[in-house]
């Protein structure tokens, strides 16, 4: 018998008890494994179908993020970029969710991790998808413009 999807009632409140979790590790201290998996696994839900849940994992992901941005920037910057390099011309809609993610995910990563995002972004803008390429840009000022976010590393920027 294979197990009933989650619905969005018992996903929403879930992803709270991670973010709390999450917010409840010691400052400046590296995050454990049982951490790292409870983050990634937050972060799989900056794009899911039901906008409720994708909002709230969005949200919980940013949350965290200004409470342990040293010590978890590099798994966020992972996936955000990981996810960037799987976008297909043919199938934009996920690559647009994460987008949404990026734009206010991006100001908030540590500046070593957030040069291989915007390199990343760089080369979606490579697909020549007229949408990817708008919402792309988008998120590139976005994060060149954030109040008190490191700048943009300059040599993640040549190639645009």
């Amino acid at each position: 018998m294979t197990a009933p999807p989650l619905t969005t009632q018992v996903l929403k409140p879930a992803l709270g008890c991670v973010q709390c979790l999450l917010g409840a590790q010691p400052e400046g201290v590296q995050p454990t494994a049982d951490a790292l998996k409870l983050f990634r696994w937050l972060l799989e839900f900056t794009h899911h179908a039901s906008p409720k849940v994708r909002q709230r994992g969005q949200q919980a992901c940013i949350d965290v993020l200004c409470e342990r941005s040293a010590s978890l920037s590099s798994a966020a910057a992972k996936f955000i970029e990981t996810r960037l390099a799987a976008a297909r011309p043919k199938d934009v809609q996920p690559t647009l969710l994460l987008l949404n993610f990026a734009k206010s995910a991006l100001p908030l990563l540590q500046p070593a991790h957030s040069g291989a995002v915007v390199q990343a972004l760089v080369r979606l803008l490579a697909v020549s998808h007229p949408v990817l390429s708008r919402h792309t840009t988008d998120t590139l000022l976005a994060a060149a413009a954030a109040e008190g976010s490191p700048p943009l590393p300059p040599a993640a920027l040549i190639g645009i």
